[in-house]
């Protein structure tokens, strides 16, 4: 392969020569026995100097003599010296040949720079030591750069003509690059990754990934190529590697989920329990340093608590490294209260106690017994906040107002209370038992009669309230009977099997009697008011 050769056709002059072989004839391209130039070597050398025309870059030169135009080696040239000049007076020895016997050299030399160039003969061929004879006298121009500069970091090392590989560091703030390369011929053509770059100009930018962004750049005359090489390392940015959020020892979570560098925002939501959260932040890049609501926290481990309003908590987590910054946000929604303040169960205006007592928000389970008589309750339910929403049993309920009739069953009845407050619910469960101390029957007579006197209103189980007129009756006799096994019962205070007759004396006018039906700690009180 080859570059240019710089002194083709060039203004060439000579120590001397002879007729007609002038030093024109050394740089014509043509290879022949004519096309040469011929001196005699007088004093101690001959000499020709061809003017380049512009200062070139080079490091090749190329003498070919007669043994390349058919004659044999017995007329090259044997001594020789390749001298340089920037301006044509003052001359420096760049390479010598001593004791040749081929055609031509090709030597290749440290690249150096001048314009004019020339061959100093100091011994002719073996036949005739005194003449010199050159066929062509070539230099081969160098492509090479003067300068290369880049526009964010510093090359390391630092730009050498002869060195061809550099590294740089960029922060992450710098997303692409350009590239200024000087060429040192004007003869040369630059590409920067591929693409053509005037020298001296800036390349377009190019676009750094993180990490290592390796950057060609071709010094190209003629069929070679001299290539310089930078490696540009883009720091990774002010990135976290992790973020988790606590409360005490429980984990809250954040979404979206995974975590994601590149996702700057999160949210979660908690429960009116949690007054305050935690921020666990993990650095991307080591020697980052990391902030928490404006409090630096290291790396892996959890902030302070931070303490949570009603509502939306928006939670700036700031990473910074090598001047970049990143600012991630948690957005923490603490709902209201969803904890009611009191909770309380009637039966008409008669409040039924609850077990366990006294209430308390976070027992969300209670229980009470009541008899046969109490067929339907309110609930009354009062919330902490003022913004919940409140249903009794799926109906919506005001705090601190009775609820709509809730009717019982004898046997077990479950009331949900459900409170909810901004997504977050809160169930209360309220059992309660209903025992069944009804009477079925209720027969009264006035002994020794053993007919039935009649009730007003005629005895059923629900109606607790009777009349009887009874003129002249001394003695009226009760004959209760109860559907419970086991059931107690009194009449006027005096116990009496169910199904048995208990006989109570009767005064001039009210005579009012209780028939009460206990079974375990819940009674019914039926009352007969007998009138003689």
């Amino acid at each position: 392969m080859a570059t240019i050769n710089i002194l083709s056709n060039k203004p060439a002059t000579a120590s001397s020569y002879v007729s007609p072989f002038t030093a024109s004839r050394t740089n014509n391209g043509t290879i022949d026995v004519p096309s040469r130039w011929l001196a005699r070597i007088t004093t101690s050398e001959a000499w020709i100097t061809i003017d380049a025309g512009d200062v070139y870059y080079v490091n090749r030169w190329v003498a070919k003599f007669m043994g390349v135009a058919g004659w044999g080696n017995k007329y090259n040239m044997s001594n020789y010296t390749l001298q340089s000049s920037i301006d044509g007076s003052v001359w420096t020895v760049c390479d010598t040949v001593v004791g040749n016997t081929s055609s031509s050299t090709d030597r290749t030399v440290a690249t150096f720079r001048a314009r004019y160039f020339r061959m100093s003969i100091t011994a002719g061929p073996a036949i005739n030591p005194k003449l010199a004879s050159v066929v062509e006298f070539e230099v081969y121009s160098a492509p090479v750069l003067t300068a290369l500069a880049i526009s964010a970091g510093t090359l390391t090392p630092a730009f050498a003509q002869g060195t061809n590989a550099y590294t740089a560091t960029v922060p992450n703030s710098i997303s692409n690059i350009t590239v200024t390369p000087t060429a040192g011929n004007y003869v040369s053509a630059i590409t920067v990754n591929g693409t053509p770059v005037t020298s001296g100009q800036a390349s377009a930018a190019l676009p750094l990934v993180v990490g290592a962004n390796t950057i060609a750049v071709n010094v190209t005359e003629g069929s070679v190529i001299n290539t310089y090489t930078i490696i540009v390392t883009r720091q990774q940015g002010a990135t976290l590697s992790g973020l988790t959020a606590q409360s005490g020892i429980s984990s809250i979570p954040l979404l979206p989920t995974p975590f994601a560098s590149s996702t700057l925002a999160y949210t979660t939501s908690v429960g009116f329990d949690i007054s305050s959260i935690a921020i666990t932040p993990t650095e991307g890049q080591p020697g980052s340093t990391i902030t928490v609501n404006g409090t630096t926290v290291a790396s892996g481990s959890a902030s302070g608590a931070i303490s949570l309003n009603i509502g939306d908590n928006t939670i700036p987590v700031v990473v910074s490294v090598n001047g970049a910054s990143q600012t991630y946000t948690v957005k923490v929604t603490r709902a209201d209260s969803s904890y009611l303040s009191a909770l309380t169960v009637q039966s008409g205006t008669a409040a039924i106690p609850l077990s366990p007592t006294p209430f308390v928000k976070t027992t969300i389970g209670y229980s009470a017994t009541v008899g046969y008589d109490v067929s339907s309750v309110t609930v009354i339910p009062t919330a902490e906040s003022p913004t919940v929403f409140i249903m009794v049993n799926g109906s919506p309920t005001i705090s601190g107002q009775p609820s709509v009739a809730v009717p019982l069953v004898i046997g077990s009845n479950t009331i949900s209370v459900m409170v909810s407050a901004g997504g977050v619910m809160q169930n209360y469960v309220i059992t309660i038992t209903r025992v069944d101390t009804s009477l079925s029957n209720l027969v009264l007579k006035a002994p020794p009669s053993s007919t039935a006197l009649t009730l007003s209103p005629v005895f059923q189980s629900s109606i607790l309230e009777y009349t009887l007129t009874a003129a002249g009756k001394n003695n009226i006799s009760f004959t209760p009977t109860a559907p419970t096994a086991g059931a107690i019962i009194t009449v006027g205070g005096t116990p009496v099997n169910s199904g048995s007759a208990i006989t109570k004396p009767m005064n001039p006018g009210s005579n009012p009697v209780l028939v009460v039906v206990t079974v375990g700690n819940v009674s019914t009180t039926y009352k007969v008011t007998v009138t003689k």
